[in-house]
């Protein structure tokens, strides 16, 4: 009977820590809040790619989501891994290239930005938003591929060096 009301207790306990996360809605649209992810050169949207939260240490949260057309991706609600209303910063990485597995091609990663997580109440309320007016993620572009860098920085120095007959 005693290991009963253990098991019991310690589920409830699971439970109810389980609700306590806070969470984020992992979109850049918030609203009239948008803050869409550029290609290389800032330039223009990124049409296709991938995007993936973060904790600001690295330490990737869900699963990579695809983007669509303008920039734009939308994603599910995370589980960020803190209490419902604490503040956690974050950082959005995003690239062009692979298939959402892992990053390839052009990558790219925002600013490190703080936003207090959702989930706050019985029952839990909503996801915060990572976008919000005056702060959360803000809009940035892909790098070029560091390949691509090298090999132009490698014929400029053959030019540079080519000798004129």
């Amino acid at each position: 009977m005693m290991k009963k009301l253990l098991v019991v207790g310690a589920c409830v306990v699971g439970i109810a820590a389980a609700q306590a996360q806070g969470t984020v809605n992992f979109a850049n649209l918030a609203g009239a809040n948008i803050q869409p992810i550029m290609d290389v050169g800032g330039t223009a949207t990124l049409d296709a790619g991938w995007a993936q939260l973060e904790l600001a240490d690295g330490t990737a949260l869900g699963t990579p989501v695809a983007m669509i057309a303008g920039g734009l991706f939308f994603g599910p609600a995370i589980d960020t891994g803190v209490a419902a209303g604490t503040a956690v910063d974050l950082v959005v990485r995003a690239w062009d290239g692979g298939d959402g597995s892992a990053p390839a091609g052009n990558i790219g990663v925002s600013d490190v930005f703080s936003v207090t997580t959702g989930g706050v109440g019985d029952p839990p309320g909503p996801p915060a938003d990572i976008v919000f007016a005056g702060g959360g993620m803000q809009s940035f572009a892909l790098v070029p591929e560091p390949t691509t860098l090298a090999l132009a920085l490698l014929g400029g120095i053959a030019l540079m060096f080519r000798r004129r007959k």
